[in-house]
């Protein structure tokens, strides 16, 4: 009985129904992120929650930005 299951589940004709459609979803906001991990102390992370919510953004947000910034002045003062 099991064997005649399984047997017509393999035969269905596929329909061509489902799967990923080139372009469907909602587009990246990054291009390719990799995943780091950081530990914050309880005064650093109270005043990184206070930032994101004065400004109405995430706290992965404000330190992507904070992140960033620093990187861009680390590049700047290299090149002098």
């Amino acid at each position: 009985m099991i064997y005649r299951t399984i047997d017509m589940m393999a035969a269905r004709k596929k329909t061509g129904w489902g799967g990923a459609r080139p372009g469907a979803g909602r587009p990246r906001l990054y291009a390719k992120m990799h995943r780091r991990s950081v530990d914050f102390d309880d005064a650093d992370d109270r005043l990184l929650r206070e930032i994101a919510a004065e400004r109405g953004v995430t706290v992965i947000q404000v330190i992507r930005e904070a992140v960033t910034a620093y990187l861009k002045r680390q590049k700047t003062r290299k090149k002098r």
